[in-house]
């Protein structure tokens, strides 16, 4: 079959299902065609194709994933975090995947309504890993902005995962789940989390989310213009306003209607010239980002909690 056809997949071994069968397994084959048969029936580069194209015509304002070689390969290998990037837009946000989960743990056990804003910031706790990879430690923290930002670093000081829903996926357990003994470099890691939120690189993953996010986009297609020399074009006026979007883009996040709009416009092949002075005109008319100046004044990162991961 074509490399994930994933609804004909579930359609066929549902099928086979139904034709009174006993197994408790059924097993659907994919596979790459080899590099001989693929010069043959370019499986490999009608699927980059679609994929591009499925991007265009849907609309979305992300890319769940980039249509080059390296990642169908990861993806269709099952690769661990092939698929990570997914804390910004894509798919659901992690304020609202937190309060389905506060929602489903407050409607079964009411109590915990009061028992959870009581504790105060900077607790942390230990739970069991399911295994080894995933010992370290989970550090919620908010950014000055008000951002939340869900770190994963392991017992090392590495990071394990960037994707928000992934590391919520992690921490889950039930009310009766044992608490156990914190590693001894937990307030270790924490302390790295909350520096790495702080840094350049953290913050680029975390405040402009994964790297097919629009923002993330936009803001690395404005720095590279920024780096352009000045033209007739290109002045030293525009370069400053530049630079000050820029800034704005970073540490803020964008309404929903420049969102749509740049979204669109990189989507259907505007000149790089064109987004960026769209993206000026928004920014002298104050239609580009969210800003509360208020909130810029105290730029540490409030610790909420931590959980500690150990197998």
């Amino acid at each position: 079959d074509l490399p994930w056809a994933i609804i004909r997949l579930i359609q066929r071994a549902g099928r086979v299902d139904r034709i009174d069968q006993s197994s408790e397994k059924i097993y659907c084959y994919s596979f790459f065609p080899a590099d001989e048969v693929e010069k043959i029936i370019s499986l490999r580069t009608r699927l980059n194709k679609r994929i591009n194209e499925n991007a265009g015509i849907v609309g979305s304002d992300e890319v769940f994933f980039e249509g080059n070689e390296q990642n169908l390969r990861d993806m269709y290998n099952e690769k661990s975090g092939s698929l990570d990037g997914d804390d910004d837009d894509v798919d659901v946000d992690l304020g609202s995947f937190a309060y389905q989960i506060w929602k489903n743990a407050t409607d079964a056990n009411p109590k915990l309504k009061n028992i959870i804003p009581a504790i105060p910031n900077i607790a942390y706790s230990t739970k069991a890993a399911t295994n080894i990879s995933e010992n370290g430690v989970i550090t919620y923290a908010r950014t000055y902005n008000d951002f939340d930002v869900l770190t994963w670093y392991n017992s090392e000081g590495d990071i394990v995962s960037q994707s928000q829903n992934r590391i919520l996926q992690a921490m889950a357990c039930t009310i009766n789940e044992p608490c156990l003994p914190a590693q001894e470099n937990h307030l270790a890691l924490v302390e790295k989390a909350v520096k790495g939120i702080k840094n350049e690189n953290t913050n680029v993953g975390g405040i402009l989310g994964s790297r097919f996010s629009t923002k993330r986009k936009i803001y690395e297609l404005l720095n590279h213009y920024y780096e352009q020399p000045l033209t007739l074009f290109n002045t030293q006026e525009k370069k400053e306003l530049l630079k000050f979007a820029i800034d704005q883009i970073y540490n803020n996040p964008l309404l929903e209607n420049s969102k749509f709009i740049l979204g669109r416009m990189m989507r259907t092949g505007n000149t790089h010239d064109d987004i960026v002075d769209t993206v000026i005109e928004m920014y002298e008319n104050a239609n580009l980002c969210r800003v509360d100046e208020d909130k810029t004044k105290h730029k540490d990162p409030v610790i909420i909690c931590s959980m500690g991961l150990k197998a």
